[in-house]
């Protein structure tokens, strides 16, 4: 949601994704558990059999569960119950998110230069409500 001038960098080149290195985070590595790299959240926590490099200092700030709607809240109650989201509009659940985005995004801004910030709206419990703020520096 971050608009073009936002994403070029100080020199005035653009940012963009670094590309993957190859046969790590992938079904071929057996040692590192690819959904962590790729998330840094994982469905299977300390029971995963793979490994999860933990960052000692990042760009990125992964904060857990920070946003919530009202169709996640009642998936957060009964995780087999994935309708409960149904009894909500979309535009009732855009709305929130927006409220979410223009009080939470000022705040980030403070602390330096956003590149990305991103929020997953997925049902997973290992993925609801994450928030993923990538800085400059």
């Amino acid at each position: 949601m971050l608009d073009q001038a936002e994403s070029q960098l100080e020199n005035g080149t653009t940012w963009h994704n670094p590309e993957p290195p190859e046969n790590i985070g992938t079904e071929k590595d057996r040692a590192n558990c690819p959904f962590y790299i790729k998330t840094g959240s994982c469905r299977f926590g300390d029971r995963c059999s793979r490994k999860h490099n933990y960052p000692t200092s990042s760009q990125t700030l992964l904060i857990r569960g920070m946003f919530v709607t009202f169709g996640m809240e009642q998936c957060r109650r009964d995780d087999y119950d994935t309708d409960a989201s149904l009894e909500y509009s979309e535009e009732e659940t855009y709305q929130q998110f927006l409220d979410f985005y223009e009080d939470v995004l000022p705040e980030f801004k403070n602390v330096g230069k956003v590149i990305q910030f991103k929020v997953s709206c997925n049902f997973e419990p290992h993925l609801r409500g994450n928030v993923y703020v990538q800085y400059q520096s």
